[in-house]
């Protein structure tokens, strides 16, 4: 097997490359992720918060998560358009505005109607603001290395944030002082985000750039197949331990497991960088979710279940920032490398429910197929246009 070259380094870059390359600006650029990904990710939370506070139905409470995916998904999507044509600076100080906005109408308005007009808002400045955090990090040098340091925060702070919540204050801490501490972290993200390059690399350097089109696009949905199936099983995995008769409080916790050694990986994948390549790191972390699967085919134990929780987060998110670099370095200029987050987000809305049909009428061992399917799919699909379309 021969080891990849790394096909950033003919990425051009202009003669005043010192902002963007930048320890502040990495700092900016994972800030903002932070931003984009923590009301997502603290979803569960906010949803079953709302749900308890207002006395929501389950149609209801699903509603509102609808909401947030659509519009979030809405406006990622348009960010081809303006993400080479607007001061990325300024974009992210929309954003970090419109998602404190949104947090703060869901504390003045409480109740469904404020909920639904606070989440929208809320959505829609996440979904500008961590496109420019891809798009940054897509302009720098070493993109494997700051990809995966990008992933190590984007995991821990809001796990961290769950696992405090759910441990410490499950029964002292309502929705409303948990948005009140949302809208702190995010006025933390705000500051940090004037270290956000004023102007995009790609618009001065890689206009002229011809850029192959049809094979970022397949880099794309080699992206969304990697996460779908990821994201499917993770909705069901405390249903999952549920069906093996696991102690829930049991399950919650290695779960908060799960969320922590999810940021390992991206570490490791930090530490190695471009040394081995994509091809070898991208197979390791193929072959690690996959065994990771196999715990579960057979009865559903503690340790099964402990065990697979804790290495399935591991592998996959070692794996993911090569998929995120893969696609920045094809994209010469820098127009697709904002869709990563629509991608990643068209996976999140389509993963649960596949894999809940496929639970349905193939039972588990059918919906990990479907998992084991997308994540070997998505993987062969990028080795393949690594290999001949991408450098």
């Amino acid at each position: 097997m021969t080891t990849d070259v790394a096909p950033h380094a003919e990425r051009p870059l202009s003669v005043s490359t010192t902002g963007i390359q930048s320890n502040r600006a990495l700092v900016a650029a994972c800030s903002n992720g932070v931003a984009g990904v923590l009301v997502f990710s603290t979803l569960p939370l906010v949803l079953g918060g709302f749900a308890q506070s207002y006395g929501l139905s389950d149609l209801q409470t699903g509603t509102l998560g609808s909401i947030y995916f659509g519009l979030y998904s809405l406006v990622a999507l348009s960010s081809v358009f303006w993400i080479q044509r607007s001061s990325w600076r300024v974009m992210s100080t929309l954003g970090l505005l419109l998602m404190l906005a949104g947090l703060v109408t869901c504390l003045l308005f409480r109740h469904y109607t404020g909920a639904i007009a606070g989440l929208s808002v809320s959505a829609m400045g996440a979904a500008i603001v961590t496109p420019i955090s891809f798009s940054v990090i897509a302009q720098r040098q070493e993109t494997e290395r700051d990809y995966a340091i990008k992933l190590i925060p984007e995991q821990l702070v809001p796990g961290i944030l769950i696992v405090v919540v759910a441990s410490l204050f499950a029964e002292q801490l309502s929705i409303f002082p948990f948005l009140l501490l949302l809208c702190g972290l995010m006025l933390v993200c705000l500051g940090l985000s004037q270290w956000i390059p004023a102007r995009p690399q790609a618009l001065n350097t890689c206009q002229s750039t011809t850029v192959k089109h049809t094979p970022v696009l397949l880099a794309l949905l080699a992206l969304n197949l990697y996460f779908l199936g990821f994201a499917g099983l993770w909705a069901f995995l405390e249903r999952i331990g549920d069906s093996g008769q696991l102690d829930t409080a049991v399950v919650g916790q290695l779960l908060a497991l799960g969320l922590m050694t999810s940021a390992l990986g991206p570490l490791c994948a930090a530490l190695l960088g471009e040394r081995w390549g994509r091809t070898l790191p991208l197979l390791i972390a193929l072959v690690g979710c996959l065994l990771s699967l196999g715990l579960l085919i057979s009865d559903i134990t503690l340790v099964r279940f402990g065990l697979m929780v804790a290495l399935l987060p591991l592998a996959y998110y070692f794996g993911i920032g090569y998929f995120f670099a893969a696609v920045a370095d094809a994209d010469k200029g820098g127009a697709y490398t904002a869709l990563m987050p629509f991608s990643l987000a068209l996976g999140a809305a389509l993963g649960p429910y596949l894999f809940a049909l496929c639970k349905t009428f193939a039972g588990l061992p059918g919906a990990l197929a479907l998992v084991a399917v997308t994540l070997t799919a998505g993987t062969l699909l990028l080795l393949s246009l690594q290999k001949n379309d991408l450098q």
